[in-house]
């Protein structure tokens, strides 16, 4: 392959990267819309059932079981699988998908801080991507 035609097919692959994030932005956006909507649905359920003294409302008690190191990993993957992003826009979108999720933030900041040292990933600044990937 001719140099012409490698410059054509990296601004293909760049350009579905770009449209991949947008995707995955727009995705983000709407399952946070949907957990919105999830969480008022709730409410007015749990609202009813005091008024009506049924029990359909009513919330069921979580099994204590926290947010996990490797839960945060897994999602810092699946989101760095489009490239590299900076370290604070990527912990939003941790967050925005484990809300999306209906998965608990509760200890997100000190999980992110230890996944972020984990070796699936290097970090250039205040830039984080999938260690194989710097391997270019």
């Amino acid at each position: 392959m001719g140099y012409r035609e490698t410059m054509i097919l990296e601004q293909h692959v760049a350009g579905l990267r770009e449209e991949r994030q947008r995707l995955q932005a727009e995705t983000n956006d709407a399952r946070a819309a949907l957990q919105e909507l999830e969480e008022q649905l709730q409410r007015i359920d749990t609202a009813l059932a005091a008024l009506t003294g049924s029990e359909r409302g009513k919330k069921k008690k979580s099994g204590g079981n926290g947010l996990k190191t490797k839960e945060v990993i897994a999602e810092m993957t699946a989101l760095l699988q489009g490239g590299e992003l900076q370290e604070d826009e990527l912990a939003k979108r941790v967050a925005d998908s484990l809300k999306s999720k209906g998965k608990t933030r509760t200890g997100l900041a000190l999980r992110f801080k230890q996944a972020v040292q984990h070796e699936s990933f290097v970090k250039n600044g205040d830039t984080l991507a999938l260690a194989q990937r710097r391997q270019a």
